[in-house]
């Protein structure tokens, strides 16, 4: 459990930084925030199988809430937009003509 803790308070540092952030519109260092919060929850689910049955009832009580907050924050972020279709770009050196 020596290692749970630590990773407890860091994803829920990160995930009540990343809900200042997302108070003030500030939406891409809020989706930073909450990386590293998953990092950190992830962290959590693999140290998770080390742990004795108790251990593992006590740390699941302890991450719910923070995975389940995780997952409202996430809602708010605004979609990101993926560009399917761009113009190429006009290229000054393909119109050069070969030197004879």
């Amino acid at each position: 459990m020596e290692q749970t803790l630590p990773l407890l308070a860091d994803a829920n540092f990160h995930l009540t930084t990343a809900e200042e952030f997302l108070a003030e519109q500030m939406h891409e260092n809020a989706r930073r925030e909450l990386d590293k919060a998953q990092d950190a929850l992830n962290e959590l689910r693999e140290h998770y199988r080390s742990l004795d049955e108790e251990g593992q009832g006590l740390l699941a009580q302890m991450a719910r809430p923070l995975s389940a907050k995780a997952k409202r924050l996430s809602a708010r972020l605004p979609r990101t937009r993926v560009i399917s279709k761009a113009e190429a770009e006009h290229d000054p050196d393909q119109e050069i003509e070969p030197e004879e």
